[in-house]
């Protein structure tokens, strides 16, 4: 079994936010490290995988980012809404 890895990045405000010319930005982090086996994960998620209903199809499109999802939503947001959009 490996070490933990730590990543990270900065970014801007997402327009959703409007936080407009505010000072700041977003930091992004995660951790990590590799495994041999599901055995060797923490109890807990180890019982969440085994309650995990994955599809076995293949699903045709992109995948969802938050800009993806910005542009899916701009006039709802234009319109005031909050997101995540209901």
């Amino acid at each position: 079994m490996g070490g933990h890895t730590l990543s990270f990045r900065l970014g801007p405000w997402l327009p959703w936010m409007r936080m407009g010319d505010r000072p700041g930005y977003l930091i992004y982090s995660a951790t990590g490290r590799k495994t041999l086996t599901v055995e060797d994960l923490p109890s807990l998620l180890q019982e969440q995988l085994e309650r995990l209903e994955a599809s076995s199809e293949y699903r045709e499109g992109a995948d969802m980012t938050s800009w993806l999802y910005f542009q899916e939503h701009f006039e709802a947001y234009l319109e005031g809404a909050l997101f995540p959009v209901t």
